[in-house]
């Protein structure tokens, strides 16, 4: 019986968890605009490491234009997962990159607990960062035009997309495999 439960726990924990944990869910523009709390377009002034509970980056922006709300500040600072201390330092996937000069625009959020460093999280991971040429925002195969005015772009929020629904439908499935499965050990 001891056997079976382990290997229960194993089949667990080294296929549904990774399974449920590793989907990076894909954000349109629209669902960008549309669930940021701010966005902005500037030029990126500095990237500097911190080591506070771990290894980040902060970039500070001076803002060319704010989007979907005014703040009186020249430039936003913001936090990216991942950094450099010496020798050591740590890499995170899906964390954007960004270098001093660049002219870029970022989907940003407001943090739930701000340390006092930083302003904003880019929203989205890499999928919030754009970098800016002859007023187009580009990021890998995908452009849009800087618009003059955001406000209107903001439709409805999107309750739900089609990557959240097939998710939600694999994790369901792989749930029931493993209850067959544990039923077919049990016996």
């Amino acid at each position: 019986m001891l056997k079976k439960i382990i290997l229960f726990l194993a089949l667990i924990t080294g296929i549904y968890i990774p399974l449920a944990n590793c989907a990076m869910v894909h954000l349109d523009t629209e669902t960008l605009w549309n669930e940021c709390d701010l966005a902005v377009v500037g030029t990126v002034l500095s990237i500097n490491n911190i080591q506070k509970g771990g290894f980040f980056r902060i970039v500070e922006v001076e803002v060319d234009n704010y989007y979907l709300r005014q703040v009186d500040e020249p430039s936003v600072k913001i936090r990216i997962e991942g950094g450099e201390f010496g020798d050591m330092g740590i890499w995170v996937e899906d964390q954007p990159e960004f270098s001093v000069g660049e002219h870029v625009f970022v989907f940003l959020q407001i943090p739930e607990e701000i340390k006092g460093d930083y302003d904003y999280e880019v929203f989205g991971m890499y999928q919030g960062k754009w970098t800016v040429e002859n007023n187009t925002a580009i990021r890998e195969d995908q452009s849009f035009t800087l618009p003059e005015k955001v406000s209107s772009l903001r439709s409805q929020p999107q309750l739900i997309n089609g990557y959240q629904i097939i998710l939600a439908v694999a994790i369901v499935g792989i749930s029931l495999i493993f209850l067959i499965l544990y039923k077919l050990i049990i016996k």
